[in-house]
């Protein structure tokens, strides 16, 4: 009736009659007990054995352990390096220093008390071996598959991650193409039963859903007026839009990751964060976005990326090739990570949480599929246009951010980084510079990441120099010339562009504190640039005309349009003269209802009114403006907004949480009726 397997082919067979997967525990399976899937269960605890208590690693996740480990190549394969690693057990080695810096939270470094431990040789015979997600077999593995119900078709899917990557990638560069199409198709192979256990999914790959729900989010956010009929099929509701199918996903994207905590970290949870900033900000929750971008940044240094050196990417044999390539990837997202820290503190006056040294910066792309035709064409790709503008200016925003008006010889200093960056910009490749090239059409995103690149740097230097407009006329000179640059550069890049990128953020940021500081500066100091005041409203016309363009698809060009256009008024009345038409618009090509006629911006004051207001203010103590920090954690624009125009509070938070001088915009107020 019975016999004994006596080869290895008996066991085969066997194996391969079995299909039912087991879903107990070992010692609940070995007794044929009921088994509740928790760690431990209830019956080993009752035997009072719960250190025994474990379960079967079924043939899903060794499929998927071998196939993310077979090839070294990174362009093929999502896994994650010995020193980035997620699908090694966390408590592989001795245990005790595993146990340390995992449960207690203390850094691997070999310097660190792990180290101390490993050096010492304490060894743990008995820990929980089943793994940090074993906890999703309970309510949280129902919720993770509950959110994995929200992922569109694979048809849906197709069609927005090649409009991602084919139209916004170029602007963000956080997830390489090859590397997330190969993350992509790992997924689709994960079957059902896998997915319903993701404790079983090596943790990167249960943590991709996160990411796609995230690039789905923005593809959707972007897409055209005329966009791929089908996409509708995604709104479940009546009067539901593409936008709000984006908040969903995305929102599914982050309950994902909130799922895992932070004591499991993958490259894949990292770059969703930054998504999840990018989506956040983009739709106007500005404040919300730099919270997301300070944790996905402590992921990043629970990663290690922040560690990560030039040496990392040397490759000395063949065993250390996919070593060498992931440490690439991580550098680069470091660097990315720092960049949007570093912007983020300049523009809205938070603290920053990350360092780079610039001799520690990557070094560029190179496409060998373009080597042979051109040396400059093989550089051409959107990281080496970034670290372009970080080499010529962006590595100054971390001292940028920390220069006062208040310490001695900040001035000098100003200059000093002011000469330092006019140098650095002489030595961008041809490649990158506002330069028309016969190349152009090979690379459609090219012509506006110059643009970009270009105002970028002119708003580094307003940012440098607006600390001191109070002070230094030097200062105010400098700022008003960045200021102008940037509104012209924008000028270009809203004639070239499609309505697809009017919800982005870049868009609104630069140009409205551009359009501040002109507007102030005529204000404030009416003898400094009284023979630019016709340009100057010209450029201000065209910013209010942008913004009423954009404000149908951006939140924050509404309010920024509201700001402006009361400031615009300001500057007519203080230079006494007369107010061109506000209707003409053949520049932004918006349509629709009027901008408002001279009496709806502001009520008149005589020029000498003004004038008394102006030589009576004393800018002694007061802080120079930060119109987008001010527009995002405070609600100033009732005293500056003109009747029947909306305005919206974008602060995410209480203003009171936020110590803001509003001094100027009372001076300004001033100025008006």
């Amino acid at each position: 009736m019975f016999r004994l397997l006596e080869t290895s082919n008996d066991l085969t067979v066997i194996a391969q009659r079995r299909k039912r997967p087991i879903i107990s525990c070992i010692e609940c399976h070995q007794r044929k007990q009921k088994c509740d899937r928790q760690q431990p269960c209830n019956r080993c605890i009752k035997r009072e054995i719960p250190d025994k208590c474990r379960y079967e690693v079924p043939d899903t996740q060794r499929t998927f352990d071998n196939s993310l480990v077979s090839e070294p190549d990174i362009r093929s394969t999502p896994s994650i390096s010995s020193s980035l690693r997620d699908d090694v057990p966390i408590f592989a080695g001795t245990g005790a220093e595993a146990l340390v810096s995992t449960n207690l939270g203390y850094s691997s470094r070999i310097t660190g008390t792990p180290g101390l431990i490993r050096s010492i040789g304490v060894v743990i015979d008995e820990y929980p071996d089943a793994g940090s997600r074993m906890w999703l077999n309970g309510d949280a593995a129902l919720q993770y598959r509950n959110l994995l119900r929200q992922l569109p078709s694979k048809r849906h899917i197709n069609i927005l991650v090649s409009f991602f990557y084919s139209q916004i990638s170029w602007q963000y560069e956080i997830v390489d193409d090859a590397l997330f199409r190969q993350y992509l198709h790992s997924w689709d192979q994960v079957p059902y039963f896998a997915r319903n256990q993701p404790v079983h999914l090596p943790a990167s790959l249960c943590h991709f859903p996160a990411l796609l729900f995230q690039l789905l989010a923005l593809a959707l956010l972007f897409q055209p007026m005329q966009y791929d009929e089908s996409l509708r099929d995604l709104c479940h509701a009546p009067g539901m839009d593409l936008a709000d199918v984006a908040s969903e996903l995305s929102d599914a994207g982050w309950q994902i990751s909130a799922l895992f905590g932070s004591s499991e970290v993958t490259m894949p949870k990292v770059q969703a964060g930054l998504l999840r900033a990018c989506f956040l900000k983009t739709t106007g929750s500005v404040a919300g976005a730099w919270h997301t971008l300070g944790q996905t940044i402590r992921h990043a240094q629970e990663l290690g990326l922040h560690r990560l050196t030039e040496s990392d990417e040397c490759c000395v044999d063949q065993s250390r090739v996919q070593q060498a390539q992931e440490a690439r990837v991580g550098r680069k997202l470091w660097l990315v990570l720092h960049l949007w820290d570093g912007h983020m503190a300049v523009v809205l006056d938070r603290p920053m949480a990350t360092k780079l040294d610039p001799e520690s910066a990557p070094c560029a792309d190179v496409e060998p599929n373009r080597l042979l035709a051109s040396d400059d064409l093989a550089h051409i790709t959107p990281f080496n246009m970034i670290l372009c503008g970080y080499h010529a200016v962006y590595k100054f925003l971390p001292e940028i951010h920390n220069l006062s008006s208040a310490t001695s010889d900040a001035g000098g200093r100003a200059d000093e980084i002011h000469s330092a960056i006019i140098l650095n910009v002489d030595l961008i490749p041809e490649w990158a510079q506002l330069k028309p090239q016969n190349f152009d059409g090979d690379f459609p995103w090219l012509r506006a990441a110059r643009e970009t690149l270009y105002t970028e740097i002119h708003f580094s230097l307003l940012a440098l120099h607006r600390p001191f407009i109070f002070q230094r006329s030097h200062s105010r000179a400098q700022a008003f010339t960045a200021a102008t640059r940037i509104l012209e550069s924008q000028r270009r890049l809203l004639g070239f562009i499609e309505p697809t990128h009017y919800p982005s953020f870049n868009l609104v940021f630069a140009t409205f504190d551009a359009a501040v500081i002109v507007a102030a500066t005529h204000i404030l100091f009416p003898n400094d640039s009284r023979g630019q005041i016709q340009q100057s409203l010209e450029r201000l016309q065209w910013a209010l005309n942008k913004f009423h363009a954009m404000g149908g698809r951006n939140r924050l060009a509404e309010t920024a349009y509201s700001v402006t256009k009361a400031m615009y008024g300001k500057v007519i009345n203080c230079a006494s003269v007369s107010q061109p038409s506000l209707e003409r618009n053949e520049d932004s090509g918006a349509s629709g209802r009027s901008l408002g006629e001279p009496s709806d911006v502001v009520t008149q004051l005589s020029f000498d009114a003004v004038q008394q207001i102006v030589t009576s203010s004393n800018f002694e103590g007061i802080s120079p403006p930060q119109p987008l920090r001010d527009l995002v954690f405070q609600d100033y624009t009732t005293a500056l907004t003109p009747p029947n125009i909306p305005t919206h509070t974008m602060a995410d938070y209480p203003s009171a949480q936020f110590m803001i001088d509003d001094e100027f915009w009372k001076i300004i107020h001033d100025l008006g009726g």
